[in-house]
């Protein structure tokens, strides 16, 4: 029996996004090529398209299942003050690094590629878009931090049983 493109996408979608089954399972699952498993499965992964999908679904299940940010960061918090406590630094870090892609603080590099057209920038220019892009991340962070701060007071309101006072 045949089965759409978009029908079969979307089963894998759907079982990429709950988890606990490979790229290549999933992608014999909904449907697809035992053969040509390996190599479409990561492929059909790395699609901008399925990204979107897998995350979309992802934070349904997440809001049905009752996962919300403000709860993730209290946790997070909670992990890292007891990391702090017995002096595990490693966990420690990698718990501000989670808490930090919660926020959206994480940045990931992209490959410098030429522009047709482009000139190089003088050492000047470098300079000065260094200067510019160190003013934008501190601002950034500045407003993740603020931003955090407002969320964790929230959140400690929710579960302190306090509420917001309407203005």
């Amino acid at each position: 029996m045949y089965v759409r493109e978009n029908e079969r996408e979307e089963t894998f979608c759907q079982l990429m996004a709950n988890g606990n089954i490979t790229a290549k399972q999933a992608y014999i699952q909904a449907g697809y090529s035992v053969r040509s498993s390996e190599p479409n499965s990561c492929r059909k992964l790395s699609n901008a398209k399925v990204k979107n999908r897998i995350a979309a679904i992802k934070a349904e299940l997440d809001v049905k299942r009752g996962i919300t940010r403000e709860i993730q960061a209290l946790k997070l918090a909670d992990l890292r003050a007891r990391c702090q406590a017995e002096g595990d630094h490693s966990n420690e870090m990698k718990t501000i690094a989670e808490e930090n892609a919660l926020y959206g603080l994480i940045i990931t590099k992209t490959q410098d590629m030429p522009i047709e057209g482009s000139r190089k920038l003088s050492e000047a220019e470098q300079a000065e878009a260094r200067r510019i892009a160190q003013l934008v991340m501190d601002d950034r962070l500045k407003r993740a931090t603020e931003y955090r701060k407002e969320v964790l007071i929230e959140a400690e309101n929710k579960l302190a049983g306090i509420t917001p006072k309407q203005s």
